[in-house]
């Protein structure tokens, strides 16, 4: 055996001597390039020789411990590259795959979790490293030239490196990230002419999305690296050339200073390895948690007061398959996206907006008078006829654009254009001052020029009749001047356009509005009784400012509308005349469903029109009330059907859901109140109140077990654990939640166990699995103990080392 060890090692040895004796020592100049080697390399020895006197290059005795930063700082970018370089390994660069994939590497490859989070607090504390180091070399003056350059370069270094942990913020693709990169790029997006063209370059799309997300990949492992090699090689090259500063007070201790290696090198090895402990024990004890997924179309509460972002559609105003969203501006007011029907009319404003004034008549939009431009009335308003070369587009053309960087220069061509894109579209409306409406009712087209109908070309005299050419009286009022209409004859009015079906086709609209108002209580009161108290079509959609639905000021926008019907609803004496209470909408306001509304924004809550309709309104009957109440809650409803109760409610012994449930006060019946519910008309003792008693009890039960479940859910994504297949689990639970609701209408004991123990497994395995987790990373704790212990005892060794070496003098 001694004689195979012998074997091996002299033949390692002499594969040693081969190597340096056929190795340029040339090769060494790579080392020296990247801040390795300090002193110069001398090609005409041997490498391991050249090596060795390259060490012991001397350094000025003034450089300490404080000149270490340097090196932490180089220890630091290094060790971010390899833990970048393994993570990348497993990382998917995609919107769909980008979240799963950290997951994975947090709770499905060994360490991953460690090595995500040593080069997530190695960024952090780079950054602090860094602008240590900047401060050490400002008070020594080593700024001063022949230095410039260097300082130059270390604040350039200093911007890659903060943009390292800009470009690798976004690519976990978390809500906190996504929205946070959202608001930064919102924020750069405001800085004139560059701040535009940067945020085209790096979101790559009207949204952070994946393109965004692909971008920050590439630009954080390709661009950024190559960039920092570069300039910390060039870095290092300066600092050789000039030598390390000289004290501040300008003098310099005598002798033939100290050796790079191991005086200086020893030291900064020291505080290497200190650091390294420190960055592995944050890991540990303080990781980076994930968060959810990100949702694009979600802004999470706290980030949007934070960063000020606020959707540019109001909650719930329809669909919306890329939410834009831009930065809340000092007015309140969200800037609209820049769409194509946004970028309409950019033009004209373009023109206004460069000191032109206002357009010539001949050219404003819409106008219904005009003298010399070959225009003529029409039904729905003037119609210019359609000059040579126009296209009936107001968008702004590109020599309209180069004609304007030429006359006025590029920043208040680009000023301009932001300022007319966020102003949103004009409305097709008589804006020139020979229209003779105006001359007398100028106050009315504030209002109606934001409504819909403006927007949709009509005119007044569309409504009202009369010759809109005519500048007096009483020539304007001749040819079918009607004036404002009674509220018999409004209904007439609008139905004579919305009972159209050839007019509403075009915009989509529905056409029955008008005959389901006709046999409305409304409507029979006014149509039929002619009560002239009873309500008309601009008694809720006001007369000139109608506004889409979708609109947050609108009278029929969803968090609206109970404020809309109580205008009638809580006048106390107009109630009185029809004997209806006027609480109705404050007891709306505080019910479940008007605070699902109106505090949490849910608009699949019921509002007034949910239970009673819109223009048919009627108040259900009380053997209608289980009937519209299914239709939003139809599981419960199906159930409510086929219990007891229900048959009694058909029966008209009960008064349906308002027998457990108030009217226009519906509160939820908490889990832990059911039986007392059933006090109201079930004894104590009986056989009903005792069935209600047990579904309190297995209700209940199933409540706790689902809050502990989801705090379970909770706590594994605090601890970064891979949550994916464990919340389909969860929602499985839930889901049985609220079947155990459904139960409760229909009475069915077997049924309610069933999902009762299916809640309280599904709960039990989470929570065993968060305290497999929490044990898990109270082990990774554990481990920080013998990571200290050889950290320390490698400082003492190698300080003892160091003092050893310095007591025998600069020449040992």
């Amino acid at each position: 055996m001694n004689r195979i060890w012998r074997g091996t090692t002299q033949w390692l040895a002499q594969v040693w001597t081969d190597i340096k004796a056929s190795t340029d020592p040339a090769l060494l100049g790579v080392a020296r390039f990247f801040g390795l080697l300090y002193g110069p390399i001398d090609t005409s020895l041997p490498i391991d020789q050249a090596l060795r006197k390259s060490l012991a290059y001397r350094l000025p005795r003034h450089a300490g411990w404080r000149h270490a930063l340097g090196g932490i700082a180089y220890l630091l970018f290094l060790l971010m590259v390899i833990t970048g370089v393994l993570l990348a390994v497993y990382y998917r660069p995609s919107a769909q795959e980008a979240f799963p994939s950290v997951q994975y590497i947090v709770s499905g490859v060994t360490l991953g979790w460690l090595i995500r989070d040593v080069h997530v607090w190695t960024a952090s504390l780079l950054v602090v490293v860094v602008l240590a180091h900047m401060a050490r070399v400002f008070f020594a003056a080593a700024y001063k030239p022949p230095r410039e350059t260097n300082w130059l370069i270390g604040i350039l270094l200093l911007f890659v490196v903060l943009a390292f942990g800009a470009t690798g913020y976004l690519l976990a693709w978390d809500q906190s990230a996504y929205w946070t990169v959202t608001g930064a790029l919102n924020a750069l997006e405001g800085l004139p002419i560059l701040g535009g063209i940067a945020v085209e370059l790096l979101r790559a799309d009207p949204i952070v999305s994946g393109a965004t997300l692909s971008r920050f990949f590439a630009m954080h492992v390709v661009v950024l690296p190559w960039f920092a090699l570069g300039l910390l090689g060039f870095h290092f090259t300066m600092v050789r050339r000039h030598g390390i500063a000289p004290p501040p007070e300008g003098t310099v201790e005598p002798g033939p200073g100290r050796r790079f290696f191991p005086n200086h090198l020893m030291r900064s090895y020291m505080v290497g390895v200190l650091v390294l402990a420190l960055v592995i024990t944050i890991a540990v004890i303080a990781p980076r948690h994930l968060g959810t997924a990100a949702r694009p179309g979600v802004v999470p509460g706290p980030l949007a007061r934070h960063l000020g972002l606020r959707p540019v559609l109001p909650p719930g105003a329809g669909a919306c398959p890329a939410p834009a969203v831009r930065p809340q501006p000092r007015t309140g007011s969200a800037a609209p996206p820049t769409g194509g029907r946004h970028r309409a009319g950019l033009l004209p404003r373009l023109h206004r907006s460069l000191g032109g004034g206002p357009d010539p008549p001949d050219r404003a939009p819409g106008t219904c008078h005009a003298r010399g431009t070959g225009t003529r009335p029409s039904r729905r308003g003037v119609r210019p006829r359609q000059r040579l070369g126009d296209t009936g587009s107001e968008a702004m053309s590109p020599i309209s654009i180069l004609a304007a960087l030429v006359l006025i220069g590029p920043l208040p061509t680009v000023t301009a254009l932001r300022v007319a894109v966020a102003v949103p579209p004009q409305r097709v409306f008589a804006l020139d001052s020979t229209y003779g409406c105006l001359a007398c009712h100028a106050d009315k087209r504030a209002a109606f020029v934001e409504g819909a109908h403006a927007e949709r070309g009509i005119q007044c005299h569309d409504c009202h009749g009369g010759d809109p050419a005519a500048m007096a009286l009483p020539a304007a009022h001749r040819g079918g001047f009607t004036g404002a209409p009674s509220k018999v004859a409004t209904v007439a009015l609008c139905g004579s356009c919305h009972s159209n079906p050839n007019r509403m086709r075009q915009y989509g609209l529905m056409t029955g509005q008008v005959a389901e108002f006709r046999t409305s209580r409304h409507g029979i009161l006014l149509l039929e009784k002619h009560d002239e108290d009873a309500p008309t079509c601009t008694d809720c959609h006001d007369a000139h400012r109608i506004l889409r639905p979708d609109d947050a000021r609108s009278t029929v926008y969803p968090t609206n509308i109970a404020r809309t019907c109580g205008r009638c609803h809580e006048d106390q004496k107009l109630m009185g005349k029809y004997g209806l209470r006027t609480d109705q909408v404050a007891q709306f306001n505080r019910s479940a469903h008007g605070v699902a509304l109106m505090a949490n924004q849910n608009f699949a809550a019921p509002t007034c029109l949910g239970c009673h309709g819109s223009h048919s309104a009627l108040p259900p009957a009380t053997t209608e009330i289980a009937n519209v109440c299914s239709r939003c809650h139809v599981l419960v409803g199906t159930a409510f059907e086929s219990g007891p109760h229900g048959k009694a409610a058909q029966a008209g012994k009960l008064a349906g859901c308002l027998g457990c449930h108030a009217n226009h006060d519906t509160e939820r019946v908490p889990v832990d109140s059911l039986a007392a519910t059933c006090t109201k008309c079930h004894a104590a003792g009986s056989p009903a109140r005792t069935l209600g008693e047990t579904i309190q009890k297995d209700a209940t039960q199933a409540a706790d077990d689902l809050v502990a479940a989801q705090r379970a859910i909770e706590e594994l994504d605090r601890l970064g654990q891979q949550t994916g297949d464990l919340r389909f689990r969860y929602q499985t639970a839930r889901t049985a939640f609220l079947q155990i609701t459904e139960v409760q209408h229909s009475l069915d004991l077997g049924r309610l166990e069933e999902q009762t123990r299916r809640v309280r497994s599904i709960s039990r395995d989470l929570r065993g699995a968060a305290e497999a987790a929490g044990e898990r990373q109270w082990e990774h704790r554990l481990w920080l103990a013998p990571i200290w212990f050889l950290a320390l005892a490698w400082v003492s060794l190698s300080w003892l080392t160091l003092r050893r070496i310095e007591r025998k003098g600069p020449d040992e």
